[in-house]
């Protein structure tokens, strides 16, 4: 029983950590572009299913957890995570709020989706679905220019 509890706690240990935005990432559009417009840097959000999404999960692993995505976001992007998880239910004000913000910026009905912005909240590129991280990474690239 002691066995059955605990890989019960591990597993909802591990979906949760999913469900949270990964370290250094923000979860409020409004404030990610008052710091971009500090910062002159783009905002980067992410509609992600962190739980129940299979590309999310590769994006997440393959690409926004490796070191090149890293440096590239810390020198040009203030990054935005908006999950939209099954396993865990977010607080009904930040679910409006990133619903709002999904129709907004036209964010579109699939995940991953990315839609990166200037620091005056004009689109200047969308990456959808899942793509290599050097392939990811132009596509920023190009976005930001």
């Amino acid at each position: 029983m002691k066995k059955l509890l605990s890989a019960l706690l591990l597993a909802s240990g591990i979906l949760s950590a999913f469900a949270q935005a990964p370290a250094g990432w923000l979860t409020d559009y409004d404030r990610a572009l008052e710091i971009a417009k500090k910062e002159k840097k783009h905002v980067y959000v992410l509609f992600t299913g962190s739980d129940w999404c299979h590309w999310c999960i590769r994006l997440r692993k393959e690409v926004l957890e490796q070191p090149a995505f890293k440096k590239f976001a810390q020198e040009h992007l203030v990054t935005v995570y908006c999950d939209f998880p099954q396993s865990t239910r977010l607080p009904r004000e930040q679910l409006n709020k990133q619903r709002k913000w999904s129709r907004d910026l036209r964010a579109g009905q699939g995940v991953p989706s990315a839609v990166i912005v200037n620091a005056d909240g004009k689109v200047t590129g969308r990456v959808s679905g899942f793509a290599e991280a050097g392939a990811y990474l132009q596509k920023l690239q190009n976005a930001i220019r």
